[in-house]
């Protein structure tokens, strides 16, 4: 997912991948920090504008995670993965704001 992400192809489904439902919502929540590190380093090398793609992707995976509602019996671990993801979209909002300011 996050190779696809950073080639600007479009993103496996489950099925492409042979994996799992779980799994693979699991990797997507997993992949949004990987993003949230690629983000700070284009930030860092002064390219905002691959900066901002970046967090535009994690930004709109952060809203499509948070429709999906499971039972933990389903989803172990889901809600908390939820819940991080939240809070680097968040930081990574601020950090983006910052970064435009000159």
């Amino acid at each position: 997912i996050l190779m696809a992400i950073i080639e600007k192809k479009e993103i496996p489904k489950a099925k492409e991948l042979s994996v799992d439902d779980a799994s693979y919502l699991n990797g997507v929540c997993d992949c949004v920090g990987e993003l949230r590190r690629q983000m700070l380093e284009e930030l860092k090398n002064g390219k905002k504008k691959e900066a901002r793609h970046y967090f535009e992707i994690m930004d709109a995976i952060h809203e499509e995670l948070m429709a999906v509602r499971f039972s933990d019996s389903l989803l172990r671990g889901f809600r908390q993965k939820q819940d991080v993801v939240r809070g680097q979209v968040e930081r990574a909002r601020s950090e983006i704001v910052f970064a435009g300011k000159d």
